[in-house]
């Protein structure tokens, strides 16, 4: 399963691709066009009900999208978004940058609700 979803990205003509093995495998690759690295796993349905929240989230308040991208944009220029890494140069990853940001907004500034509750 895991060489068949890297070899379908390759053929999707993404470049930089390569698995993660681990307890849930990831495939890296990086979006030709655009630049944008984008990590793919299956058989994993938190990571598409944490999906869902972030989207949520953004739906809610419009403005977090340019802000979770610029935060993202920074963070990576700053090597600062590498959790798959080993060793000391570890960082952390967007989603978890997203959780803050919106956790911040939810308590510094009260721009986004407390709680979105999501049923799987």
């Amino acid at each position: 399963m895991f060489s068949t979803l890297a070899n379908t990205v390759r053929r999707a003509k993404f470049a930089n691709v390569y698995g993660i093995p681990a307890s849930i495998p990831i495939v890296k690759a990086v979006d030709r066009f655009s630049g944008l690295s984008i990590d793919l796993n299956t058989n994993d349905r938190l990571g598409l009900i944490n999906t869902h929240m972030i989207r949520r989230y953004c739906e809610i308040s419009p403005l977090l999208v340019p802000m979770l991208y610029f935060i993202k944009t920074w963070a990576k220029s700053h090597d600062l978004n590498s959790p798959s890494l080993g060793g000391k140069d570890r960082s952390l990853s967007s989603y978890c940058y997203a959780l803050m940001t919106i956790g911040y907004l939810q308590v510094g500034v009260l721009l986004l609700s407390p709680c979105i509750e999501l049923t799987s």
